[in-house]
C-alpha cells in the first residue's frame, strides 16, 4: 500500500482506488467475494479510463 501511495504521489496523471474488502476477486461473480457495487465502479472506471486513450 505505501508503495502505491508513493508511486501516485510521484506520478504526474494517476488515481489510486480501494475497495472494500481483503479479495483481489471482488468482480468475478461467480465467487462468494463479488461485490455488485464494487464490480461496476471497476467498470465504470476502466471504461473511462480506455476512451481516454482513444
Amino acid at each position: 500500500m505505501d508503495a502505491a501511495r508513493a508511486l501516485v504521489e510521484t506520478a504526474t496523471d494517476a488515481d489510486l482506488f480501494l475497495y472494500p474488502g481483503d479479495r483481489h476477486l471482488f468482480t468475478d461473480r461467480s465467487l462468494p467475494s463479488y461485490d455488485e457495487q464494487a464490480t461496476k465502479q471497476v467498470n465504470h472506471r476502466v471504461l473511462g479510463f480506455l476512451d481516454r486513450m482513444k
